[in-house]
This record gives C-alpha cells, sequence and structure tokens, in this order.
C-alpha cells in the first residue's frame, strides 16, 4: 500500500491543509450560514406542514359551511311553511268572520223582511175587513132596512168566515 501511495506521488502537507481548509470551511459555514439555513429549512418544512393541514382544514371548512348552508336553507324552508300555514289560517279565521257578518246582515233584512210582510198582511187584513164590512154594510142595510143590532151582528159573522177562508 505504502507503494501506491507512493505512487501516487501525494504531498501529504498540502493534503492536510486542504483537510484543514475544509474543516474551516465547514465550520465557517456551520458558523456563519449553518443556522439561517436551518432556520429556512425548519421554516419550508412548516410551511408544507401548514399546507397539508390547510387542505384538510379548507375541506373542513367547506363541509361545515355546506352544513351552515343546509340548516339555514332548512330553516329558511321551514319558517316559509310556518308562514303560509300562518296566512292560511288568518284568511281561513278572515273568510269565516265575513260569512258570520254578512249571515247577521241576511238574517237581520230577513227579519226586517218578515216584520215588514206582518205588518203589510195585518194592514191588508184590516182593509180587507174594513172593505167587507163597508159592502156588506152597505147589502145589509138595504137588507135589514137600518136594524143596526142586527146589522152589526152579521157583519161580524160574515167577517169571521171570510177570515176563516
Amino acid at each position: 500500500m505504502n507503494e501506491l501511495l507512493a505512487s501516487l506521488d501525494l504531498n501529504w502537507w498540502v493534503l492536510i491543509a486542504q483537510a484543514v481548509n475544509v474543516l474551516l470551511l465547514i465550520f465557517a459555514f456551520k458558523y456563519f450560514l449553518g443556522d439561517k439555513i436551518i432556520k429556512e429549512v425548519q421554516e419550508k418544512r412548516n410551511l408544507i406542514k401548514k399546507l397539508e393541514n390547510a387542505d384538510t382544514a379548507y375541506e373542513e371548512i367547506i363541509d361545515e359551511a355546506n352544513k351552515k348552508a343546509d340548516t339555514i336553507i332548512k330553516e329558511g324552508k321551514d319558517k316559509k311553511d310556518s308562514l303560509i300555514a300562518e296566512a292560511g289560517s288568518i284568511a281561513e279565521k278572515r273568510k269565516e268572520e265575513i260569512i258570520s257578518e254578512w249571515h247577521t246582515k241576511a238574517q237581520t233584512i230577513i227579519e226586517g223582511a218578515e216584520t215588514k210582510a206582518a205588518q203589510m198582511e195585518k194592514e191588508m187584513e184590516k182593509e180587507f175587513e174594513n172593505a167587507v164590512k163597508t159592502v156588506s154594510a152597505s147589502a145589509i142595510n138595504k137588507l135589514f132596512n137600518g136594524k143596526k143590532e142586527l146589522q152589526n151582528e152579521y157583519i161580524d159573522v160574515i167577517v169571521k168566515e171570510a177570515k176563516k177562508s
């Protein structure tokens, strides 16, 4: 092996000096730039981890947003349905009130008409009675030749018979 080293024609002092220079370079590199490089590498690793976590966080945020959107939509639909039901019940109640109001008005009109009809019937009966009495009195006066007592009695019987029919 000595022959091999001798055949390479190496200068040991130069080799040692170069080794020392390399060690000094490594030491200087580590002392002046090593912490900065390690810090930058660590920041890059942390950034990569954050980016990897960002995908997961992004998906979680999207899922959460979708859930909230679904909840809001469901609440909106429920609110819409309740408002429609409430409006329907209010409309039905108002319809019943209007029907009741008009029924009461119609009943009042019918009662007024019945009262007026009854009043007119009584007036017509009186007019009929007076007409019968007048006609009968005239005929009876000619029949009974002035006997008032018999005339009145006969007129009353005729009026009663006319009322029956």
